[in-house]
C-alpha cells in the first residue's frame, strides 16, 4: 500500500541519489580543473615546454641512470671481446635473414631478383 511515509521516504531517496549524482558529477569536473591547471602551469626548458610531470619523470630517469653508472664496472679484456663477437655474430644473423626474405619475396612477387 502507498502511504504517505512510503511517497516521503521516496522523496528523500530522490534527494539524496540527487544529491550524490550531483557531488559525483562536481568531483569529476574538479578533477579535471585541476588537471588543466596543471597543464597550464607548464615551464619552458630550452624554448621546449615541458610539462611539471615530464620533468619529474626525466630526474628519476637520470637518478636511476647515474645510479646504474655507479654501481657498473669497466668489462675485462675477455668479457668486452665475447660481447663483441655475440653482438656481431647477432647483426650477421639478423642481415642473412633479411637477405634471405629478400629474396623469397622478390622471386614471389616480381618473379626475378630485383632486390630495388
Amino acid at each position: 500500500m502507498v502511504t504517505q511515509e512510503n511517497i516521503f521516504a521516496l522523496k528523500i531517496f530522490k534527494a539524496n541519489a540527487m544529491a550524490l549524482v550531483q557531488h559525483v558529477f562536481n568531483t569529476a569536473q574538479l578533477k579535471i580543473n585541476i588537471q588543466r591547471a596543471i597543464y597550464k602551469r607548464s615551464y619552458s626548458i630550452i624554448g621546449i615546454c615541458m610539462d611539471m610531470n615530464v620533468v619529474k619523470r626525466l630526474r628519476s630517469f637520470w637518478t636511476n641512470s647515474r645510479h646504474i653508472i655507479n654501481i657498473s664496472y669497466r668489462p675485462k679484456n675477455d668479457e668486452f671481446k665475447k660481447t663483441a663477437k655475440v653482438i656481431i655474430i647477432g647483426i650477421l644473423i639478423v642481415g642473412v635473414l633479411g637477405l634471405i626474405l629478400g629474396i623469397i619475396i622478390s622471386l614471389a612477387i616480381a618473379g626475378n631478383l630485383s632486390l630495388i
